[in-house]
């Protein structure tokens, strides 16, 4: 599955899987593998990568966010690559979301990772065609430019039926442990 981004620059196509790891990234390295409303756009864009199936921003605040969270975890180890428990799920054929959300460093599991990794040595590397491509459709334009991002959501995910068990409280201390 890709996502498609329109915008005053032109047009650029992503593979869904880099995309939700960059967001998987950001949550971990930038947010405590928590989800806060600093990164917004960045979260709304995995949310309509795998649900919504479209999301028109701001081009300028869009691109503004992303090249920040870029240059906090551009320098950060391909060893320390995170993945969050969603994206795990999604990538394992798991048809609904996981009671508990968060993210672990991947090397801490036998996780498979749906990017290719192999020769690359930071997260700059791995995530530089996703900051150029967004760069390039986005920052021309006057300030009120729209990105618009759309993808076909091949999956119905539904929120895991126990959220807020104790059984899914004690995996989310066993995941927050892991980093």
């Amino acid at each position: 599955m890709r996502a498609f981004f329109v915008g005053p620059g032109g047009s650029f196509v992503a593979p869904f899987g880099k995309l939700l790891m960059l967001r998987d990234n950001v949550q971990h390295h930038l947010q405590a593998g928590r989800i806060t409303g600093e990164y917004f756009w960045i979260h709304e864009l995995a949310d309509t990568v795998l649900v919504t199936g479209r999301l028109s921003a701001p081009a300028r605040e869009f691109w503004a966010e992303i090249a920040r969270a870029f240059a906090r975890i551009c320098d950060v180890r391909i060893q320390d690559l995170a993945m969050s428990i969603r994206t795990h799920a999604i990538v394992s054929g798991l048809h609904r979301f996981p009671a508990v959300r968060g993210t672990v460093l991947v090397r801490l599991t036998r996780w498979r990772i749906p990017i290719p990794t192999q020769g690359l040595s930071t997260l700059g590397e791995l995530f530089a065609d996703v900051r150029s491509g967004i760069e390039r459709v986005a920052v021309r334009g006057g300030s009120r430019a729209r990105i618009e991002i759309s993808s076909q959501p091949s999956l119905l995910l539904v929120r895991g039926s126990r959220e807020g068990s104790a059984d899914a409280e004690a995996t989310a201390g066993t995941i927050r442990q892991g980093y």
